[in-house]
């Protein structure tokens, strides 16, 4: 999956919700079963296996009118019609008019018999009360993955990217705290503000001891999803992370 569509497409991981992190394997890898291609309105593509992939879309109606518009171009074409209508839809709190094709069936036997074929462009295709899923060969993916509307922005991400995690946007350092943080940033020349991350880093390898490893503290600052700058606030350790970043602007300025 990562090999054919990155930089493509943005694909993502499932993750552990219990840990905020990453499924490993027993030797310590990640586990990658689990990507896919992250589209529009839920909608995921995940490798099958071998040349194959699957396409999940956590919506009936949705699913649905996205194999008739693969059947009426691909498999039969003959057996359906076709006529636009017209909507009344609320967007951004406005009523706005559009216009819609709209694709119907003819022999409705006939197209539930084809869409069984597994010759087909997509085949063995699932539904549920709520979802849709269906199969189709890597060699058609230009044909079919358009129409889940995959995402393209971040496609350069890796799937493992702590990007991906979920974060706590709901933690607050306050602005008195923030002061002597912000008059440290305020020095670092611009061509020099990516050390303020470096140090920031420096400054946890530093709290590692025997019973908390570096690995510890990146897992407990995954599993809280804080920035490296807002654990260090969580965990009571501000004051001397400042007078820290102090000494680092000190020798910075000594150079």
């Amino acid at each position: 999956m990562t090999d054919k569509f990155r930089g493509k497409y943005r694909i993502l991981c499932e993750y552990n919700h219990q840990t905020n992190d990453f499924n490993r394997k027993l030797n310590g890898t990640l586990e990658d079963i689990d990507c896919y291609i992250s589209c529009m309105s839920g909608n995921k593509i995940f490798h099958y296996g071998g040349n194959v992939l699957q396409c999940y879309i956590p919506s009936i109606t949705s699913g649905r009118n996205i194999i008739k518009q693969l059947y009426a171009k691909y498999i039969n074409p003959n057996n359906i019609t076709t006529e636009m209508k017209e909507y009344d839809v609320e967007r951004d709190g406005k009523q706005t008019h559009i216009t819609k094709e709209s694709i119907n069936i003819v022999d409705k036997n006939l197209y539930k018999f084809e869409l069984k074929n597994s010759n087909n462009i997509i085949f063995d295709i699932e539904e549920s009360d709520s979802e849709v899923l269906f199969k189709f060969k890597y060699v058609d993916s230009d044909k079919i993955i358009p129409l889940l509307k995959p995402r393209t922005s971040g496609a350069n991400i890796s799937p493992f990217s702590p990007k991906n995690l979920p974060r706590n946007k709901d933690y607050i350092i306050s602005g008195e705290e923030l002061k002597d943080y912000e008059a440290i940033k305020a020095k670092i020349p611009s061509e020099y503000v990516l050390r303020l991350g470096l140090w920031t880093n420096n400054y946890l390898k530093s709290l590692v001891t025997k019973r908390n490893t570096w690995d510890d503290i990146k897992a407990d600052i995954r599993l809280k999803g804080l920035k490296p700058r807002d654990y260090i606030h969580c965990i009571g350790k501000w004051e001397d992370y400042i007078k820290y970043l102090g000494k680092c602007i000190d020798e910075m300025e000594n150079i």
